[in-house]
């Protein structure tokens, strides 16, 4: 198990929902609960927190820890 964590200030020019604020739908328990995103398109306030895991049985270890590696080298952009 692979954890790679990041910290960063929140960005000049927000926008993005990947960090929008929401709570998990509450409703019965033993039924189907369907949640819904908020329209919202601002950044929480402050410094932000990523954690991003990466979980692989060994038979695939090396291709998914590859991939795993390409997704942060060339891939991602963290403002």
């Amino acid at each position: 198990m692979y954890i790679l964590a990041i910290e960063r200030k929140a960005p000049q020019y927000p926008g993005l929902l990947l960090e929008d604020p929401s709570t998990p739908p509450d409703g019965p328990t033993g039924q189907v609960n369907y949640f819904t995103a908020s329209d919202s398109k601002t950044r929480f306030k402050g410094k932000m927190f990523y954690a991003i895991m990466l979980d692989s049985c060994e038979d695939i270890h090396e291709l998914s820890f590859a991939v795993f590696k390409e997704l942060f080298s060339n891939q991602i952009i963290i403002e």
